[in-house]
């Protein structure tokens, strides 16, 4: 069940309010993700504890979070389907962000809501468009 339920979500089957609701309340995943990792990670060696302190609504700590669960299902030799999208997305923002400035995580989480949901080309632009208004 806890191996579902983490499964759905780095699958991205799963809503992030409901993950965060497992990831607090439910023993089994709770002591799933505290077990000891065996394997050198930037997450230090509980995933759990690094989990609940990010803010998986801002979309750098979803895409470490995320990151960390695969390394942690792969070091299992659990199958999963990989899901790259907030990756990407992410990868997306980092492209439009100018090399002279780095902006803060809420501003860039904050553009993203401005150019909702539009093929990579066209974000881009919108957000190259939007960072220029500052």
């Amino acid at each position: 069940m806890a191996l579902d339920i983490i499964i759905q979500f780095v699958e991205r089957k799963m809503p992030i309010d409901e993950f965060l609701k497992h990831l607090h309340e439910n023993q089994q995943v709770k002591e799933l993700l505290s077990e000891r990792l065996t394997y050198e990670s930037y997450v230090g060696d509980n995933l759990y504890l690094y989990l609940i302190e990010q803010n998986m609504y801002n979309l750098g700590d979803l895409v470490n979070s995320l990151a960390g669960i695969k390394e942690f299902l792969k070091s299992k030799e659990i199958d999963f389907e990989e899901n790259d999208e907030a990756r990407k997305l992410y990868n997306i923002l980092i492209d439009a962000e100018p090399a002279w400035v780095a902006l803060p995580d809420f501003y860039l989480q904050k553009l993203l809501d401005v150019a909702g949901e539009k093929k990579e080309a066209e974000l881009k632009k919108i957000l190259k468009e939007e960072i220029k208004k500052i």
